[in-house]
């Protein structure tokens, strides 16, 4: 399967429910926190995601999104965004488990992050770009997307690592905006490039 033709995509993942990204996203978190506490870490500094906080349709218009936001999980699944009800579960179980085994837990949540890359292939967020720019529709109604610099994001998990007294969830991005939005916006900056309108 070739990850960046989406001819080849399509049947390697026909009848796929999610699941596959659900269990060992939440296992995976959880197997992490436990072999933290057993070695005797009592504080862990984890990265989500901003997917883990929204979308909410429910959510009141000119609210500030904070911590106490949490993505619409049913919402999410109907909409097949799995990625998202893997990071927003993930999430959700490390709050979970922090909170019953007395591990303090600060979580960063970023949004698509950009910027240099240490791989020599783009993967998870640069990925998504890739495919907009090249004219992949990406479903855009109920999905809201913020960019941050990789770099601030690291320079976040720096400073959160570093603050004994950070604590909570942190979005990391300057703003959130629908993802029809984003595309427009991409579309006027680079009008070279066929993305789906």
């Amino acid at each position: 399967m070739d990850l960046l033709d989406p001819a080849s995509v399509t049947p390697a993942v026909d009848g796929a429910q999610g699941g596959e990204l659900l269990q060992p996203a939440v296992s995976g978190t959880l197997n992490v926190l436990r072999a933290a506490k057993d070695c005797g870490v009592a504080r862990v500094v984890m990265v989500s995601s901003q997917t883990a906080m929204v979308p909410i349709p429910e959510w009141p218009a000119g609210k500030v999104i904070d911590d106490d936001c949490w993505a619409d999980v049913e919402l999410l699944k109907k909409k097949q965004f799995w990625y998202n009800v893997s990071k927003t579960l993930a999430e959700k179980a490390a709050w979970d488990f922090a909170a019953k085994e007395g591990l303090q837990l600060v979580v960063l949540n970023p949004g698509l992050v950009l910027g240099p890359m240490l791989t020599p292939s783009p993967t998870g967020s640069l990925g998504l770009l890739l495919q907009i720019l090249r004219g992949q529709r990406v479903d855009m109604n109920d999905f809201y997307v913020g960019c941050v610099d990789v770099r601030d994001v690291a320079q976040s998990l720096i400073v959160l690592y570093e603050n004994p007294s950070a604590q909570g969830r942190h979005l990391c991005i300057e703003s959130i905006e629908r993802l029809v939005d984003f595309h427009d916006k991409l579309a006027e900056l680079y009008p070279e490039f066929p993305i789906y309108r």
